[in-house]
């Protein structure tokens, strides 16, 4: 599933490769049609734009959202759980799903990395990676409202997220 892997990638730190890719991506999910349309037509649209900045500006512009807003951290679980113990076994349990399926992380990732929760998503049947993100859709939900109350375009990144876990009951 394309459409997840395109997600996982424009979630994370937005490297010059992803920039020259861009058109790829947004074939592939044009192409897959995973999404809904109002959501696939605003994901491709930020998808545009994010391709017309200049690398350091899109740079800049994430590391400012994402890794100076602790209300907008990527790590699901420290939505959820906070500094807990219980975070801690989420963890664990997330990290023996990925492994279960094949799927090893570095040391230094953690597992509850929305990117690479994407990115783990695709490699299984659309249903079951539905199911999966479906458990997680509050935060990703809370995270589109932050996103849109600063006026952001990575709320589009997130409503897409969003339809993918909607997408499961159907």
């Amino acid at each position: 599933m394309k459409t997840f892997k395109v997600l996982s990638a424009l979630l994370a730190y937005p490297e010059p490769e992803l920039l020259n890719h861009m058109d790829e991506l947004v074939d592939a999910v044009d192409c897959e049609k995973l999404l809904p349309e109002t959501a696939r037509r605003a994901l491709i649209d930020f998808m545009k734009n994010l391709a017309g900045l200049d690398p350091l500006e899109a740079q800049e512009r994430y590391v400012n959202l994402f890794d100076r807003n602790r209300s907008l951290s990527l790590h699901i679980y420290e939505h959820i759980h906070g500094e807990s113990r219980d975070r801690g076994q989420a963890m664990v349990d997330l990290g023996a799903l990925y492994q279960r399926h094949g799927v090893e992380i570095s040391a230094s990732e953690l597992p509850d990395y929305l990117p690479l929760i994407l990115e783990f998503l695709s490699i299984l049947p659309p249903r079951e990676a539905s199911s999966l993100l479906a458990e997680a859709v509050h935060v990703v939900a809370a995270l589109r409202e932050k996103l849109d109350q600063r006026k952001s375009p990575y709320a589009a990144v997130m409503q897409a997220v969003e339809a993918l876990a909607i997408r499961r009951t159907t």
